[in-house]
């Protein structure tokens, strides 16, 4: 005796696709927010510097390349400087949040190596004293200390809610 086929059920078998965890990035309100937060916190620390150099009466005085004499960085203008590059870190942050791996190991070492170069021509620079090219440098250094962690530190958030 023959058993009828079109009776039964037809069920279809499929094979379960591994699971492989998503990799989400930090939501970008939070990003944007903590940056903001960054940007503020390394132009005052970047200030702050140069105010304490004016207490104790290094001439904030420079030049750029080329130029014949230095003219006085007046009170603001590191913070001001601080807040327009900062927005190129970021911009880096966040192209970096989308295509890359490890953001936050990449953003961070890219920040190093960008704080490193930009003490490239301070020895350089026509009319500085050496007084003001140190400052310089501890500006850059300040905001640096400051932003980069802060910034890189919420790229590493991978579980970040929308706060």
């Amino acid at each position: 005796m023959r058993a009828s086929t079109a009776s039964l059920p037809r069920t279809t078998t499929t094979a379960a696709a591994p699971t492989v965890p998503a990799r989400t990035a930090v939501p970008v309100k939070t990003l944007l927010r903590t940056s903001a937060t960054a940007l503020v916190l390394g132009a005052a620390a970047a200030e702050a510097v140069s105010l304490t150099a004016r207490a104790f009466d290094v001439p904030l005085r420079s030049s750029g390349f080329g130029d014949g004499a230095a003219e006085t960085i007046p009170v603001g203008g590191f913070a001001l400087a601080t807040l327009m590059y900062g927005l190129i870190g970021v911009a880096l942050a966040f192209a970096l949040r989308r295509w890359a791996k490890t953001p936050a190991r990449t953003f961070t070492r890219v920040c190093v190596a960008l704080t490193a170069l930009s003490f490239v021509p301070l020895p350089v620079v026509n009319h500085t004293a050496t007084s003001t090219r140190i400052v310089l440098a501890l500006t850059h250094i300040a905001a640096a200390v400051v932003i980069v962690p802060m910034i890189a530190r919420r790229l590493a958030d991978r579980s970040a809610d929308a706060r």
